[in-house]
Parts: structure tokens; sequence; C-alpha cells
């Protein structure tokens, strides 16, 4: 008996999909956050390119989500400093790639590097649900 191979190719999910998967999750969980674009468009030789403006924002996370960071939505108005925000926030870079095939760069290693040194959490996600997985409690 021989085995069926099936024709059908994987599918790849966009970066740009997973970026606003990782944005909703992110919103409903009420996680304040920064989109990072760090990127402007040029063309090359006929083809559209994003490159950073600074060699020093080359690398730089997808997005900095504040974890610790939790706000009531109705707050004491004549207390100072407020109860409704912690002490502590932890800060994690989260660079997002496609699917299938998205390579971390030499640029965004570094930056992890970086980020890791300092004592704050990267996260490398492909889908929403490896977010979750990697999330830090």
């Amino acid at each position: 008996m021989s085995k069926r191979i099936s024709s059908r190719p994987k599918l790849v999910v966009p970066e740009r999909a997973v970026r606003r998967a990782v944005r909703d999750w992110l919103d409903a969980k009420r996680i304040p956050y920064v989109p990072i674009e760090a990127r402007k468009p040029i063309r090359k030789n006929g083809q559209v390119i994003f490159t950073s403006e600074r060699p020093e924002d080359r690398g730089i996370a997808d997005f900095l989500a504040f974890r610790g960071i939790s706000i009531n939505p109705w707050p004491e108005v004549h207390e100072f400093p407020p109860r409704n925000i912690r002490r502590w926030v932890h800060v994690v870079a989260i660079e997002c790639k496609r699917s299938h095939g998205g390579r971390h760069s030499e640029a965004q290693k570094a930056f992890q590097a970086r980020w890791a040194a300092w004592g704050f959490t990267y996260l490398l996600v492909r889908s929403v649900d490896e977010l979750i997985a990697q999330w830090p409690r």
C-alpha cells in the first residue's frame, strides 16, 4: 500500500494578519501596548521595500506591551497616588512573523539580546496561540 502525498500547499498566514490578531488579543485582554512602526517604504529596483530611518531602529519588535498595569475603569478621583495602578510594570517586546518561513533577522536577534540583557521579555510569535503559550505569568 502506497502513501498518499497531498499536493496541497501549507496555508501561510501573512505577518500583517498575525500582527492584527496579536493586537486584537491585547485589546481583548485590556493589556496596554504600543505598536512600533519604525519602518518607511522606499523604492529600490522597482520594488517597494521597508527600511528603518535610523540604523539603531533596525530590529525593534512589532509591539511593546505593558504587563502588570491594571487600570480600574472607575478610579477614585481624590486619591493620590491612585490605588488603581500597580507599582510595577514589565515591558514585553512582541515580534510577529508569518506562520511559515518568516525569518528572524540579525538586527532582530541583536535587539532580542539587548532586550534580554535589560531584564525584559522578548516573544517571537507566529500565531496568537504561541503568544498565549509564551505570555509571562
